[in-house]
């Protein structure tokens, strides 16, 4: 069995970066981090930050760079995706986020004044959506 499926929420680390394929297909570009904070048995206090690169397509990336910004919180679903290229002679890779759904976490007052909304599992006829904006 195979299984690729990640849960994660956290604050934008800058403002979303949004452009469109040759056919019109939206890409919004934008990094999440992730803070963990802890105390050893020693009593030591620890923190550490995860920072994970993310992508949204279609309508939904669109949306989050309406109503998301820098230190927005969001919660995103998605399957990772291990990149490989080369680079002035030296082999280079991530492991990104390919994010399939969202939601709104903050308040109102970090997401501007429109009201919440969840965008998870979207589909054609959902009333906030206008079906010819949705590219699949």
């Amino acid at each position: 069995m195979n299984l690729n499926s990640v849960f994660f929420a956290g604050n934008l680390t800058r403002d979303p970066e949004l452009k469109y394929t040759p056919s019109g297909t939206a890409i919004c570009n934008f990094s999440v981090a992730q803070n963990k904070s802890w105390v050893s048995k020693d009593g030591a206090k620890h923190e550490k930050t995860n920072y994970v690169e993310c992508t949204m397509f279609g309508r939904r990336g669109e949306v989050i760079n309406d109503f998301f910004k820098k230190g927005s919180n969001i919660f995103v679903q998605g399957e990772l995706d291990f990149q490989t290229w080369e680079k002035d002679g030296a082999n280079r890779s991530t492991l990104k986020l390919v994010c399939s759904n969202f939601e709104f976490t903050g308040s109102k007052k970090d997401q501007g004044t429109q009201e919440q909304k969840s965008y998870t599992n979207v589909k054609p006829g959902d009333a906030d959506i206008d079906e010819k904006e949705i590219p699949f």
